[in-house]
């Protein structure tokens, strides 16, 4: 334990021994330390006192050398003073027992390692086992070591070498401040103010003339400066912003100058010349106000549609008129920002300060304007500025074009069709029209329709469908119409803008009735001018005919003759095809402003239906056939179909005979009625005259006798008419001798209405209103002299003309049954048994025959015109036929000419039943006349006419119950025995067969008809009708279906009934007369009223849907349709213009698009 105490007590004393050996050494590091630090501090110091003042550093080096000097000291300082004298006293860092001990063991020899071991091991002793040996080890060397003095390894004498280091600056340093204080002083103070420019005393000073030393940013300034003193430089520079710039010199010597532009910041400058610089001067930069960035916001008006943008840095504008604009300045070194909308002396509006440096205005833009943009800040107001151009472009009138299109087949209609267009889009369209009466002045108010347009649409297209006869316009009425289009300015209303006003004159009574003359003038030239040239034609044909007969083939010359011809046919036809337009333009022109009775209505029928099927589609296909084989250069089927042109041409010549004389018929018996009808007004307006003249003043008789010359000049027309109308009756062989009649009375009416003038002029009044009632009243007789002498010309031929009809019956009936009996015989007999020449024989009476009555139906068609158009192609077919029966009769072939008897048969048996029904047609007439107290028969109807021009049910069905009656007697007699059989009842029952047979083609006929009306109706029903709704178009296809399925079944059960009726025949020809048939003629009966009630009840809807129809738009002529197609696909051109076009050119691109769309 002792060992252990002694032990520690001589280990603490060694540590107490290095830890002075420690501060020792430290003790010895602040004294060399202090003497470096004295050393290079005071050096340092005097180095750049005497260089700064001596050389005159710039402030940047100044602040170097004054921040580095304090670097300097500081860190040797710290390295040489402080840092030891903290180790010293044990504060931071110090060397350890170890490092000490190495230190000492490296100064004294007999330490050497001892006092490190002694260290090493005192460690190893508190974690080995064996520490008591180790103890004695530290004890014994403790021992050795412990004489030495540890402090002793540090000598402190040796720094007194280190004292020159301190002493030499120090002293300089004192010989300075000693000799020369201002070095020090001066250039201390100029150190130590680093900020100041100091310049070295020079043989002359600068003097800065230019005095505001104030400068606008972005600005020019110049500075002048002067030297003055005992020497003058030669140049000089100014130094800015570490940048020398030489002087200009100026005019007087030692003044220099530079020009400084766009001057952009603050800045410190100073003049320097010969090494000898001025003083510091400060260059103060005003901000200038600066616009950084402006955003102008256009909220278009909402009509204008079109979305609003934001225009960035962009001053400059185009905008629609009533554009909201708000500006959004950014601005810096600004602190009002002003508009000024206008030229020089507008007033200014200041923008509203908003968040930051922006500022905000607003205004609402009408008109074209510049403005300009004022930025102004408590220094320099209106510092700057700029100025911008607004274009604001106005709502331009819309624009409306407009073409119009008469229809060619109804004058009444008028088709519209334009286009409207505006720069921003279309509000509504109207179509306005006014009504001028002709016997008043002042003009009425207009009347509109809406013409629907889609609103917004910049570009419409346009129809419209007018019908005049709704305005129901009297003779001389004036009509005046436009289209009127609005667009949507919202900002200033809407503006329209109008088409050229059209118009239109209702002809008077007097120029329908010239140009109705005219017109009725023309198709008689046309179809006379038809007819010689149909005649020359034929000449030309048999001319041709008999050269063609002579050569054995064609050459070119006869081609050329054969072309001409077909060219002249083609003239011919183009005539005939331009007198039937005449008659239809004549007919439409006065249904519009006249009242025809139903006699002329139907007659004027009748003419159309002559004139459609003159030219029939056969004619047109032989000329084909003749141009065909005219190229093939076949002589012998061009001779065939010249002979049927022959066959045609006299068929066409027998129509156009009949159109001619059924035409001078027809306008004789209207111009009769207009005479009569003129006639009868002309007496109410003469009778009321002549009460007028007995009421009136005397100042108003003057009037009154200009309202007489009035009367006096019509009735001389109506005089002229009547003579017109004794013309037309001599041509057409008219008994009646109407000027002659009516001669007297004429002159007494003149007479009368001379005298009435007479009188007025003595202002007799009374004697002058007798007279023209007198005037009156015998016009209204010689009315009632013309309607009878109608009535009578009328019943006068009606009566001759029926007893015609049953003669012509009689003999056709007689020619169809001597045709069937030579039929029976041919059968019966051999070709070359001698009785066959006798039947040939007979044939050729039959067609001699057939001619006769050829010939009388002709003359009777020109005359009736109940009489059906087919009456001519069916007296053809009966003449080719007989004449092809005779010759296959004549070369023996049997067989054909059976065919062409039957043929023949038929067609006696179709103008048999024809002229039976013209025959009942004419006594319902006469009989409907009868019943008329006086009157004109201007209601009389038709009976049993149906559509086709064929007999109609009610008529079938008439004769059919006639049949039945004689097949219910031939019956009843031959069961009672009264005719039990033999030559008369087979000739009976072969009449009734023939009657039978004839029903039943007319009803074959209708059926087929009925199927054929059905095929056109369904096509007619795929054209569309302008106007119309697509659910009125699905309602009429509905319509137009269900028609077609009723009269496909009407034609199925006609079909029916006509396959009973060919049992009936065959049993009559067998002579079967049973109860059975007469059972089956009744239901036949009773199916064909069944049908005649379904065909009335359709007629009614017919003619009910015909009503409707008034109001119903016809279908549009080709080239309005065209248009509409066009403008069609132009929409889809003019959408094509890019939306985001600058106006001036969007405008150029739709005026392109409309310029290549005409």
């Amino acid at each position: 334990m002792s060992a252990y105490a002694n032990l520690n007590t001589n280990y603490h004393l060694l540590l107490q021994k290095l830890d002075q050996f420690i501060r020792k050494y430290y003790l010895n590091k602040l004294l060399r330390g202090t003497l470096y630090t004295i050393g290079v501090v005071l050096a340092a110091f005097l180095i750049i006192s005497i260089s700064e003042y001596y050389l005159y550093f710039s402030t940047t080096i100044r602040k170097i050398l004054f921040w580095g000097f304090i670097a300097l000291a500081a860190g040797i300082g710290w390295w040489g003073v402080l840092q030891p004298l903290l180790q010293f006293f044990k504060l931071g860092r110090i060397i350890t027992h170890e490092q000490a001990a190495a230190i000492v063991g490296a100064h004294f020899i007999n330490v050497k390692d001892k006092l490190l071991n002694i260290l090493q091991l005192k460690h190893q002793a508190t974690s080995l086992t064996d520490r008591d040996l180790i103890e004695a080890s530290i004890n014994q060397k403790i021992d050795d070591i412990k004489p030495v003095p540890f402090v002793g390894a540090i000598n402190l004498a040796k720094n007194k070498q280190y004292v020159k280091y301190a002493a030499i600056p120090l002293l300089s340093l004192l010989v300075l401040a000693y000799l020369a204080p201002n070095l020090l002083r001066e250039s201390t103070e100029r150190l130590i103010n680093n900020n100041q420019e100091y310049a070295p005393k020079a043989p002359f000073t600068f003097k800065l003339l230019t005095q505001n030393l104030e400068v606008v940013q972005n600005q020019d300034i110049t500075l002048q400066v002067k030297t003055e003193g005992s020497v003058i430089p030669n140049e000089a520079f100014l130094h800015i912003n570490n940048f020398p710039y030489k002087l200009t010199k100026g005019e007087q010597s030692g003044e220099f100058f530079y020009k400084l532009s766009n001057v952009q910041k603050s800045a410190v400058f100073y003049f320097d010349a010969n090494g000898f610089r001025s003083n510091d001067y400060n260059l103060t930069v005003i901000p200038k106000p600066s616009l950084l960035n402006f955003d102008a916001a256009l909220n278009y008006p909402d009509y204008v549609d079109k979305k609003d943008e934001v225009l960035r840095n962009s001053g400059d504008m185009v905008v629609p008129a009533g554009t909201n604009v708000t500006w959004t300045f950014e601005a810096e070194n600004t602190e009002t920002v002003s508009l000024r909308f206008g030229p020089s002396g507008s007033p200014e509006t200041n923008a509203t300060p908003s968040s930051g440096n922006k500022f905000e205005i607003t205004k609402r833009l009408f008109q074209n304007t510049s403005y300009t943009v004022y930025l102004s800040s408590q220094k320099l107001p209106k510092a700057d500025s700029m100025t911008y151009m607004i274009t604001v472009i106005p709502d331009a009138h819309p624009t409306i074009s407009v073409e119009e299109q008469r229809d060619s087949t109804d004058a009444k209609f008028r088709y519209f069709m334009g286009d409207a267009s505006d720069d921003y889009g279309l509000k509504s369209m109207y179509f306005k029209y006014r009504i001028s009466p002709a016997e008043v002045s002042a003009d009425g108010p207009y009347q509109q329709t809406n013409i629907g347009i889609e609103p917004g649409r910049k570009i419409a297209t346009y129809t419209y469908t007018w019908d005049l006869a709704k305005l129901s316009l009297k003779p001389g009425d004036r009509l005046t119409y436009f289209f009127e289009v609005w667009d949507n300015d919202a900002v200033n209303g809407s503006k329209f803008a109008r088409t050229q006003i059209m118009s239109y004159q209702a002809p008077t009574n007097k120029e329908m009735e010239q140009l109705a003359q005219q017109k009725n003038e023309d198709v008689k030239n046309d179809l006379d001018k038809a007819l010689k040239d149909l005649q020359q034609f034929q000449e030309d044909m048999k001319d041709i005919q008999q050269r063609l007969l002579q050569k054995k083939e064609l050459n070119w010359q006869d081609k050329q003759q054969i072309q001409d011809l077909l060219n002249k046919r083609q003239e011919m036809q183009e005539r005939i095809e331009q007198a039937k337009n005449n008659f239809n333009e004549n007919l439409k022109n006065q249904q519009e402003f006249k009242e025809f009775s139903e006699q002329t209505k139907e007659k004027y029928e009748k003419l159309q239906d002559l004139m459609d099927k003159m030219m029939t589609d056969e004619m047109k296909k032989l000329m084909d056939k003749l141009a065909q084989m005219l190229e093939q250069m076949n002589k012998d089927e061009m001779m065939k179909k010249m002979e049927d042109f022959k066959m045609s041409d006299e068929q066409l010549q027998d129509e156009l005979d009949r159109m001619m004389e059924l035409f001078k018929e027809l306008q004789f018996e209207q111009k009769m009625e207009e005479t009569i009808d003129k006639l009868n007004k002309l007496a109410e307006e003469q009778k009321k005259l002549g009460e007028e003249t007995e009421k009136n003043s005397d100042n108003s008789l003057e009037d009154n006798k200009k309202e007489q010359e009035k009367a006096t000049e019509k009735f001389d027309e109506l005089k002229k008419d009547i003579k017109e109308l004794d013309k037309l009756a001599e041509e057409l062989k008219k008994e009646k001798d109407i000027q002659g009649d009516t001669e007297k009375q004429q002159e007494e009416i003149s007479n009368e209405q001379e005298q009435s003038e007479q009188q007025m002029q003595q202002n007799n009044k009374q004697s002058a209103s007798d007279k023209q009632k007198k005037a009156g009243q015998k016009m209204k007789e010689m009315a009632e002299q013309m309607q009878e002498m109608q009535q009578e010309m009328q019943q006068e031929q009606a009566e001759e003309d029926m007893k015609s009809i049953r003669q012509l019956l009689e003999n056709l009936v007689r020619l169809s049954m001597d045709q069937e009996e030579l039929m029976e015989d041919l059968k019966k007999t051999n070709i070359n048994n001698p009785r066959y020449v006798k039947l040939l024989q007979q044939q050729n009476k039959l067609r001699d025959d057939s001619e006769m009555v050829r010939d009388s139906l002709v003359a009777l068609s020109k005359r009736v015109f109940q009489l059906e158009a087919f009456i001519t192609s069916e007296l053809t077919e009966l003449s080719r036929n007989m004449g092809d029966a005779l010759s296959n009769l004549a070369e023996r072939r049997v067989a054909p000419a059976a065919t062409n008897q039957q043929f023949v048969m038929t067609s006696l048996n179709n103008l048999a039943l024809m002229l039976d029904e013209a025959m009942q047609q004419m006594q319902q007439q006469m009989a409907e006349q009868q019943q008329q107290s006086g009157g004109s028969c201007k209601n009389c109807k038709k009976p049993g006419k149906g559509k086709g021009g064929k007999p109609s049910m009610k008529g079938m069905g008439q004769m059919q119950k006639q049949l039945n009656d004689q097949i219910s007697k031939l019956q009843q007699d031959i069961k009672e025995g009264k005719k039990p059989g033999g030559k008369q009842m087979s000739k009976e029952a072969a009449q009734l067969a023939q009657q039978q047979e004839a029903l039943r083609r007319s009803l074959e006929e209708m059926a087929k008809k009925m199927e054929g009306n059905d095929g056109k109706k369904g096509e007619k029903g795929q054209e569309g009708n302008n106007g119309k709704s697509g659910n009125d178009k699905t309602d009429e296809r509905k319509n137009k279906d269900g028609k077609g399925e009723e009269k496909n079944k009407q034609a199925r059960e006609l079909r029916d009934l006509a396959k009973e009726m060919e049992r009936t025949e065959t049993e009559l020809v067998n002579r079967k007369l049973t109860a059975d048939m007469v059972k089956r003629q009744q239901e036949i009966l009773t199916r064909m009223l069944k049908v005649e009630e379904s065909e009335r009840e359709q007629e009614w809807d017919d003619k009910r849907q015909a009503e409707t129809a008034q109001n119903r738009t016809p279908n549009p002529p080709p080239a309005f349709e065209e248009f509409i197609k066009k403008r069609q696909s132009e929409t889809d051109l003019y959408r094509t213009v890019p939306p985001n076009l600058k106006p001036y050119y969007k405008q150029l691109a739709e005026k392109y698009f409309k310029s290549i769309s005409y």
